[in-house]
């Protein structure tokens, strides 16, 4: 006879693969049609997360009131919410199963007995409230605002989460937007954060545009980071 606790174990496994599914439509943007209108409840078993009852999260849906969760018509308060994030004086109310399914950080620090996990609350020190709101609006909705004012502080706060797509976005807006007063910092910011293809991108621009350089900002390039400049130079002979 089969052990009823396996059976139930199977059970819930079958059950999260199907809500994973549904997860991944919840945050792809295509799906994001309807506002939210019923509550989520999370679970954990055997370290599998399991998602109830929820349905899409409009893009569009006011932050003041939304914070990216379910609220009470009632009560205006955040429903089912399992997880505050916690910058400064700022709150922002968050599902701990959407966290985690974005970002591989997000799903150790609750997977595991850290405190984050048994307080249900994290402290972020090294990123501004209206940074991580955009790093919430992307793991939602997958979009985010501001990027013009924001994309270097989001591309850090992509990778502290590993959210790669995000990081790609901020890239690619950065990498558009690169000039002479703006590439050695872009290129540094690059190489410190491992974006590859921006610090591709920036070493072809400056190569190019080198005797356009302020002799600042080139010496500080040579004086702080060798191995860089060396990729540069590297670059200027093969173009030649």
């Amino acid at each position: 006879m089969r052990n009823p606790e396996a059976r139930q174990h199977r059970k819930l496994i079958s059950e999260s693969l199907a809500i994973s599914r549904k997860i991944e439509q919840l945050v792809n943007p295509a799906s994001m049609e309807q506002t939210c209108t019923t509550t989520m409840k999370t679970t954990s078993f055997s370290h599998v997360w399991i998602v109830q009852n929820y349905s899409s999260i409009a893009p569009n849906m006011p932050l003041r009131s939304m914070e990216f969760t379910s609220v009470s018509p009632q009560t205006r308060e955040p429903v089912s919410c399992d997880v505050t994030m916690i910058i400064g004086k700022k709150q922002f109310h968050a599902h701990k199963a959407i966290l985690a399914v974005r970002s591989p950080v997000f799903a150790a620090m609750f997977e595991h007995d850290m405190q984050e996990s048994k307080e249900n609350t994290v402290k972020i020190a090294d990123i501004r409230a209206e940074v991580f709101q955009e790093v919430l609006r992307f793991i939602y909705t997958g979009k985010v605002q501001d990027m013009d004012q924001l994309a270097r502080a989001l591309l850090i706060a992509a990778d502290k989460y590993s959210l790669d797509t995000l990081k790609s976005k901020c890239s690619e807006h950065l990498g558009s937007r690169l000039s002479v007063a703006t590439a050695t910092a872009t290129l540094e910011l690059a190489d410190k954060y491992n974006a590859g293809a921006l610090k591709q991108q920036a070493i072809k621009f400056i190569s190019k545009h080198v005797k356009q350089l302020n002799p600042a900002d080139w010496k500080e390039v040579l004086t702080n980071n060798f191995d860089v400049a060396a990729e540069i130079i590297a670059q200027m002979v093969k173009e030649k």
